[in-house]
């Protein structure tokens, strides 16, 4: 499902790519830099930033160099996991940021950050929040915005949404994409069903020019295993043509994947009900269009026996 920017108007990043296997000497590897608690797993085709065995734990993984580019996709595999009890945290987070491998309270990195900061967070802090969690957050930081942790960092966001994204049977997915002056859009998968739901929209999004690519997570007495799976970056030479695609991809998988639910519930919705009478109409003309082809075939090949009886008749006599 990753890396599906297969179009004529994009190009692979693959210094900002990761990959089993992740490491190109048995330490290191040659784009990205891990350390803390972060455990390369090989065998398990896994990055674990932190794991539900250990208390405490910090864990990050940052590239080497900076992206250099205004209008980029990231496509991150990844997977976050452990007890079924109500106490298990904090999360992991993605950023691109001017800085990187700086250790503070905001999922393992400092604050203030410049950058994009989103957080995929599964310990809920307040408990006046309308929303459920896990919860994705969104932020971008010119470096002077704090985050606070005791309301999970609602002030700043720029977007975010609930996704139950923990404890999956089926891979789960996040993509971003960004281009500069026009759009960021953070999108995830989650629910095997190879479709992906708007999590955040920022327009005339603007980003540093150069930035980092990193995963970090911290744990404290609640623990969880978060798992960095895949990451596949990709740059853009037509934003708006992407773009456009994109969007047309979105909004078929969506009307698909609704008429499917509306078909199993065994119910229409107004608009299941107008596709299907849409439907209907289009398989009544089928079939009005057959039955007089039908016909037509019918009388010209009378016409054709009829012509031969006749050139026979004239011939015998």
């Amino acid at each position: 499902m990753l890396g599906n920017v297969t179009q004529t108007n994009s190009y692979p990043l693959h210094s900002f790519s990761l990959g089993w296997p992740f490491l190109d000497t048995p330490f290191n590897s040659k784009y990205w830099n891990y350390g803390g608690d972060t455990a390369v797993d090989n065998n398990r085709r896994r990055i674990s930033l932190t794991r539900t065995d250990r208390k405490h734990q910090r864990g990050f993984l940052w590239t080497k160099n900076p992206l250099t580019g205004s209008a980029w996709v990231v496509d991150i595999e990844f997977k976050v996991h452990g007890t079924t009890g109500a106490f298990h945290g904090d999360g992991f987070a993605f950023w691109y940021t001017t800085e990187k491998e700086q250790t503070g309270p905001v999922f393992g990195s400092k604050h203030p950050w410049n950058g994009l900061g989103i957080f995929f967070d599964t310990f809920k802090n307040s408990h006046y929040h309308p929303f459920n969690f896990p919860y994705i957050s969104v932020h971008v930081n010119d470096g002077s915005q704090l985050y606070h942790t005791e309301s999970d960092g609602k002030q700043g966001e720029v977007g975010g949404c609930s996704s139950k994204f923990r404890n999956r049977d089926t891979p789960t997915f996040a993509r971003i994409e960004y281009v500069k002056y026009d759009y960021m859009r953070v999108s995830v998968s989650v629910d095997g069903e190879n479709t992906w739901t708007q999590c955040a929209y920022m327009e005339n999004a603007v980003l540093p020019d150069n930035g980092y690519l990193g995963f970090t997570s911290h744990t404290g007495d609640a623990t969880d295993t978060h798992d960095i799976m895949k990451v596949v970056a990709t740059g853009l030479t037509n934003p708006k043509a992407y773009k456009l695609n994109m969007d047309h991809l979105a909004k078929v998988a969506n009307i698909v994947k609704n008429q499917a639910h509306n078909f199993e519930g065994g119910s229409f919705d107004s608009q299941s009900g107008m596709f299907g009478e849409a439907l209907l109409l289009v398989v009544g003309a089928a079939g009005l269009c057959l039955v007089g082809l039908g016909v037509f075939l019918m009388w010209k090949k009378k016409q054709d026996v009829d012509s031969q009886l006749g050139r026979g008749y004239a011939k015998r006599f």
